[in-house]
This record gives structure tokens, C-alpha cells and sequence, in this order.
């Protein structure tokens, strides 16, 4: 499977977990929206270092429950202050916290990628 392939899967996979987490929808979707052949690599690297961290930890509290919709059913009924609950906001955090920083560095690798093919095509 090609990285690119690989990517999507990945993003397809983390997807709800990072919606459910808080990240916005925009910025979840950055890591694919407008994706260039020369930065495939690295942003699949970035996300996979993100899914071996930050997202598998999260994944790990919010399997804790036997029943995935146990957490939907603590935001339907006002249920707060269970210790699952502050373990998967803690991790949460730590997820967007992440996110976030993985989307700032690939705007600026865009940028300088950029600035690079506009100095050698004026030169």
C-alpha cells in the first residue's frame, strides 16, 4: 500500500475519536485537504506518531467502558465527574494539543516549500 493510501486509512481510522475529543472538523481534515506528492511522507509520519501516542492512549480510556455508546449516554443524561471522564478530557488534551502542533508544522513546511519553488523559478 502507498503512503498516501496509508494515510487516508489512518485518517479515516482516527477520525471520530479525534471529532469526539473536540478537534474541529477543519482541522482534522488539514492533514489532507490540498496534500502535495512531496509532503505525503512527512505528514504520514507526523499522523502515525500522533496514532502511536497521543490517539492510542485516548483510544485505550475510551475503550474502558465495555459499551462504546456508554460515553454518549453520559453527555445524553448530564452524567460528569467520573473518573473515566477525567482520564478521556486529560488525554483529550494532550490529542489536540498534538494535533494542533502537527498542523502548524506542516503549514510551515508548506510555506518554505513554497518559498523555496518561488526563489528558484526568479533566479
Amino acid at each position: 500500500m502507498d503512503t498516501l493510501n496509508k494515510l487516508v486509512k489512518l485518517h479515516q481510522e482516527m477520525f471520530p475519536l479525534l471529532k469526539r475529543s473536540g478537534l474541529h472538523i477543519g482541522s482534522i481534515d488539514y492533514v489532507i485537504k490540498k496534500l502535495k506528492e512531496k509532503h505525503i511522507e512527512a505528514t504520514y509520519n507526523s499522523v502515525k506518531q500522533i496514532y502511536d501516542n497521543e490517539y492510542k492512549e485516548l483510544y485505550q480510556i475510551f475503550k474502558l467502558p465495555d459499551d462504546d455508546n456508554v460515553w454518549d449516554k453520559y453527555i445524553e443524561y448530564g452524567i460528569e465527574g467520573l473518573p473515566e471522564q477525567g482520564l478521556f478530557a486529560d488525554a483529550a488534551s494532550k490529542l489536540k494539543i498534538a494535533w494542533h502542533k502537527m498542523n502548524r508544522e506542516l503549514k510551515e513546511l508548506k510555506r518554505i516549500k513554497h518559498e523555496e519553488e518561488k526563489a528558484s523559478v526568479t533566479e
